[in-house]
């Protein structure tokens, strides 16, 4: 292998940005696993292929608005009184549970997707290509050789070995994907049906929904289905910013619920971090169209004779082998319709910001 194996920086191909983008690859539920903090449920196979059904996040995104413009029609009538309901007891242990529970799972999304990244590397020493080629190569199924069966079967694929630069190892080669970003994201994905409650519970007490969530909600679902059926590299970045920002943000929520008064510098805080979320989030994701690296496992894979222990290794082969990030269409129309969301959605949240905080000052101040 080349000994100035690199990354690098450059425009995409124009072949990426063709539509419509190409056919999404096909569904592989994640394998079934012994039940643990990381896999608390195992998935069905006809959960998950209904729920990656195209109609399923359109249809719900469609319902959804017709469903809060109804109850703001109706709440308007009403003059905006909470419901009846909103005054029992039961109420209260509700909207906590609920927000607390997604605080939860938003830390446990956040910290299963770390865990993911970390166990992914390969053993030190390691250069930053190693890096590029675990958050790069999302799907190695995919032009690897492997076949999809191979890993719908939750066979596991064989380890690799690579030896150049004084980096010397083996080390399977499992995709981000293959090791956990498949269940992640997916569940990332189902969580942003449940979070429609938000809007219930909101509409119960009598308020306006404003069209900052519904615009956020219902366009949510759309990116994050087409995420996960193009399999995009970069819904690392994605899911671990979201799910830590609605760790702390659900959080809020969870001590507003009890009449625990919090700081308004904290709420600011939090609204400062989710436009940050989704400027910073939105750019790391634009890199990976940028970014191609010489790949530490390129080609050529051959067996060894130890047939034991079933290893696969890398031969050299003198030269390297530059791969880009995002190699197909589909994962930049994921990108491109995440950008197309994520603007409008960052200047109603600058709006919101601008509006809520500014005038609390300029009252406070008169």
């Amino acid at each position: 292998m080349s000994s100035a194996l690199s990354i690098y920086f450059g425009l995409p191909e124009a072949r990426l940005f063709r539509f419509p983008p190409g056919p999404h690859p096909p569904l592989i539920r994640p394998a079934r696993e012994e039940i643990s903090w990381k896999r608390p449920i195992n998935i069905s196979s006809t959960v998950y292929n209904f729920s990656l059904d195209a109609r399923v996040p359109i249809i719900t995104a469609c319902l959804y608005l017709v469903f809060v413009c109804a109850l703001n029609y109706l709440n308007k009538k009403r003059q905006y009184r909470p419901w009846p309901i909103t005054r029992t007891t039961s109420f209260t242990r509700i909207a906590f549970v609920h927000n607390i529970l997604l605080s939860i799972f938003s830390a446990w999304i956040f910290l299963g997707v770390y865990q993911t990244v970390t166990s992914s590397l390969p053993p030190p020493p390691r250069a930053p290509y190693h890096i590029a080629d675990v958050l790069c190569r999302f799907d190695r199924s995919q032009g690897s050789g492997l076949l999809p069966e191979s890993t719908a079967a939750g066979s596991k694929p064989s380890p690799l070995a690579t030896l150049h630069d004084g980096f010397a190892g083996i080390y399977e080669a499992e995709s981000l994907w293959e090791k956990g970003m498949n269940y992640y994201t997916w569940m990332f994905y189902m969580s942003k049906y449940y979070e429609i409650i938000d809007t219930v519970l909101l509409l119960v007490k009598g308020k306006r929904v404003s069209s900052l969530q519904m615009y956020h909600h219902a366009g949510v679902i759309i990116c994050s289905w087409v995420g996960v059926i193009y399999r995009t590299p970069q819904a690392v970045v994605g899911v671990s910013l979201n799910a830590g920002i609605h760790t702390l943000m659900y959080l809020y929520y969870s001590l507003t619920v009890l009449r625990i008064k919090v700081p308004v510098v904290i709420k600011q805080t939090l609204t400062r971090l989710q436009i940050a979320q989704f400027i910073l989030g939105g750019l790391a994701s634009w890199l990976y169209a940028f970014v191609s690296y010489d790949s530490p496992i390129d080609v050529s894979l051959v067996e060894t004779k130890d047939i034991s222990d079933n290893q696969t290794y890398v031969r050299g082969e003198g030269a390297s082998n530059a791969a880009p990030c995002i190699d197909n269409s589909g994962q930049v129309f994921a990108l491109l319709l995440a950008t197309l969301y994520l603007i409008p959605l960052t200047q109603l949240f600058l709006r919101f910001f601008g509006r809520t905080y500014k005038l609390a000052a300029k009252e406070k101040g008169l």
